[in-house]
């Protein structure tokens, strides 16, 4: 069951971050459209980043065991972008949010 709960919160946050920017997406977003309380978010994840810490080594590990013998740059290329094809909302906004955070940073 828990892996279950798990896998729902980070379905339901790619969801949420297909339509908004992660700058406006609250562990309270998550936990309110999944339908569960936020103890629940903070058992399996200790924040937001952590959450797309965890996305990001699982969307790896996929592409390393997708393409076990990458023979060539072209390779490993496509398959980034295959990836990036099929989330192009969702790191559109991570990297808006993150250059937006970064030129706050700057003034």
């Amino acid at each position: 069951m828990s892996n279950l709960t798990k896998n729902a919160i980070k379905d339901t946050f790619v969801e949420i971050l297909t339509d908004r920017p992660l700058s406006q997406i609250t562990v309270k977003d998550i936990v309110e459209k999944l339908g569960i309380n936020r103890n629940t978010f903070y058992y399996h994840f200790k924040d937001i980043p952590d959450l797309i810490e965890e996305l990001v080594i699982e969307e790896t590990n996929r592409i390393i065991t997708k393409y076990p013998t990458v023979d060539s740059v072209e390779m490993a290329f496509n398959a980034a972008i295959d990836f990036a094809e099929k989330n192009r909302r969702a790191i559109n906004h991570i990297y808006n949010s993150i250059k937006n955070s970064l030129r706050k940073n700057k003034t």
